[in-house]
């Protein structure tokens, strides 16, 4: 039986979630070091309270969120998942945590960014009442364009 758990993490935890971010299947190699210098950023801020979290799945990790909340509002700042367990629902537990968070922080909306072309993390979002809100255009490492979505939340 597979046990899958969601474990607190924090700034210690950065080479762990590097390393899913690498497995991840969205990363491009040469931006990994200018990814992994913004998430050590976030971790040292004092003007948003962060909320972050590791998925175990067994005895290893595969997946992970960070969350910011600021002024009744929260951002999915980052959520990876190995692609070896993409298609098994484990990016809908990461996504249900950080909606659970953000209610309870009695936050007025929680936003995200995804890819364009990422078609399974934007059909996620669609489930979960996300909205896109914004195109970013040319934010991608890549060069592609991003979208910016929003859920709102009950109050």
């Amino acid at each position: 039986m597979t046990k899958i758990k969601l474990v607190k993490s924090d700034k210690k935890d950065l080479g762990q979630m590097a390393e899913i971010l690498a497995s991840s299947g969205y990363i491009i190699s040469k931006k990994k070091h200018k990814i992994l210098k913004n998430m050590e950023n976030l971790f040292s801020r004092k003007d948003v309270k962060l909320f972050s979290y590791l998925l175990k799945v067994d005895n290893n990790y595969r997946g992970y969120f960070i969350l910011a909340v600021k002024n009744k509002h929260s951002a999915l700042k980052d959520m990876a998942l190995d692609k070896r367990f993409h298609g098994k629902g484990l990016s809908k537990k990461l996504l249900e945590k950080a909606i659970a968070i953000s209610e309870k922080e009695k936050c007025e909306y929680i936003e995200l960014t995804a890819h364009r072309k990422n078609f399974r993390a934007i059909g996620l979002y669609n489930k979960y009442s996300f909205y896109v809100i914004d195109l970013l255009r040319n934010s991608q490492p890549d060069g592609e364009d991003t979208l910016r979505m929003r859920k709102d939340l009950s109050k």
